[in-house]
């Protein structure tokens, strides 16, 4: 997204780029641009991930610049952050270094000290700390993390079953099926993409596919059962022309 956009502005000046963002086409835009600057900012200050955030964070961020920075520290963490309502388009280092008439080397010292007293403990009134995750919430993201990356492989490996196993069925992709496209793409998005894949998956696999509902489930493991029905009366009609 900001990508695209550092297209559009690329060669333009501030007072240009601030009314295309004032378009109602760019507000979307404009906002999401605060929303991961802001985010980025409360990630860099504490070394955490960012879990919550909320139309008050940007202007307790600007509250907290204010009251335990300097003028110079403020303006620094403003402009390579993108902190700026009007124009929230992050400036290089080059660029912040020349507006604020330091070399980087010492711009880099004047960032690293406002964000130490942005992690001071004792500012704990500013609300920062309200949206970075605690030390319970990292253990239990690394045990979620841990217990995914376990999942995939068990997933990949029923999935070369499947393939190995039932081999003619591995270029008949599950789009022939009469399925809704919410569920043929929760199943492609978790690496179920033809005929055999899907044949060796069980009800409890299919619970766990992400974006799967209830009724999903049902419709998918309705498919399957014809898919069966269909192989066990050519199996059938095989025999009997043999």
């Amino acid at each position: 997204m900001e990508k695209s956009l550092q297209k559009e502005i690329k060669g333009l000046s501030k007072e240009e780029v601030i009314e295309l963002l004032k378009q109602d086409e760019y507000k979307e835009v404009k906002d999401q641009l605060i929303e991961e600057n802001c985010k980025r900012l409360l990630e860099d200050i504490f070394d955490r991930q960012v879990l919550r955030y909320d139309e008050s964070c940007y202007d307790k961020i600007l509250s907290a610049l204010s009251s335990r920075l300097g003028i110079q520290q403020k303006e620094i963490i403003i402009l390579l952050y993108g902190l700026n309502n009007e124009c929230p388009i992050k400036y290089t280092w080059k660029q912040t270094a020349e507006h604020v008439g330091l070399c980087t080397s010492r711009m880099s010292f004047v960032r690293k000290r406002a964000l130490a007293r942005l992690r001071d403990p004792k500012n704990r009134e500013d609300g920062l700390f309200d949206y970075v995750a605690t030390e319970a919430e990292i253990a239990e993201r690394k045990r979620y993390l841990a217990t995914l990356d376990r999942s995939k492989k068990e997933w990949n490996n029923i999935l070369e079953r499947a393939r190995a196993t039932i081999p003619e069925m591995n270029d008949i992709i599950i789009d022939v099926l009469d399925l809704s496209g919410r569920s043929c793409n929760c199943l492609k998005r978790a690496g179920i993409q033809t005929l055999s894949d899907l044949l060796v998956v069980t009800e409890d696999d299919l619970l766990r596919v992400r974006g799967l509902g209830r009724k999903d489930v049902d419709e998918v493991l309705e498919a399957i059962k014809n898919v069966r029905s269909l192989i066990e009366k050519e199996n059938d009609q095989d025999g009997e022309s043999e």
